[in-house]
């Protein structure tokens, strides 16, 4: 399963590469790019696994950076 979320307010690339690589991490999920220019965020998941999905993303941005909204 594919999912997109637009990270609005990120304006530092180290920081999308942080969110990026923990959100990497996350059991079930196959794949995550972080497009730092388009705000755009994009993960395959396996389908199992979707549910919790966005609370988690929502969670790891706000810690690596507070400033920001996860829509989506």
């Amino acid at each position: 399963m594919r999912k997109e979320y637009i990270v609005k307010d990120l304006c530092c690339a180290h920081c999308g590469k942080k969110i990026q690589t923990k959100i990497a991490k996350l059991k079930g999920v196959t794949m995550a790019e972080l497009n730092t220019m388009t705000q755009r965020l994009v993960i395959d998941i396996e389908d199992a696994y979707a549910d919790s999905l966005t609370e988690q993303v929502k969670a790891i941005v706000a810690k690596i950076e507070p400033d920001c909204t996860v829509l989506g």
